[in-house]
């Protein structure tokens, strides 16, 4: 079983998926009178995980996840403290001076130029890539995901990276797209 905990839902469900995992379920554990449900799992971390991290489990096993929001604290976890001042120290004595550095003369290198244009920039690409625009699913890119096998064109709602090579019917038996890269 991969370690899970610390990871964001979305991610640790996937692992736990390419780990050969069929069933993966989370639930929220931030205490409160009703459990909320993770609808953008991306938004959700893992605090805890059964099976525990390390231990051999049959795929079978059924893997559960207890999560809370990004912004909240896993429960049980220490509360942040104010360390305690230290008692101050003497300073050690200053090093005697030294003469200053002297500069040795480089020569640049001329800048580059480039030639004037007369089109418009292209805007800028997202970092690590652009999206199509799609009816349906959030451009990953844009929501700080990235591709976690090659040529995968979007992650499915329940985890499952895509390579189809449309958009056509991408994620339709994993109810739908989550993500797009493509």
């Amino acid at each position: 079983m991969p370690e899970l905990v610390g990871l964001q839902l979305d991610k640790a469900k996937t692992a736990a998926k390419q780990a050969g995992f069929k069933s993966v379920e989370s639930t929220d554990v931030a205490g409160g009178d009703h459990k909320r449900t993770q609808i953008v799992e991306a938004n959700w971390k893992v605090c805890q995980q059964t099976p525990a991290s390390g231990t051999a489990a049959p795929v079978t096993t059924k893997v559960t996840l207890g999560v809370v929001k990004d912004a909240e604290p896993c429960p049980g976890a220490a509360a942040p403290t104010t360390a305690a001042p230290s008692p101050t120290t003497p300073p050690a004595a200053a090093p005697a001076p030294s003469a200053p550095p002297v500069p040795t003369p480089t020569k640049a290198a001329p800048a580059p130029t480039a030639a004037p244009s007369s089109e418009p920039a292209a805007a800028a690409p997202a970092p690590g890539g652009t999206c199509a625009h799609h009816t349906v699913g959030l451009c990953g890119w844009d929501h700080g995901q990235t591709p976690t096998v090659p040529d995968q064109m979007a992650v499915c709602k329940d985890g499952t990276p895509s390579t189809s090579k449309t958009p056509s019917g991408t994620c339709s038996k994993h109810d739908g797209v989550q993500y797009w890269f493509k």
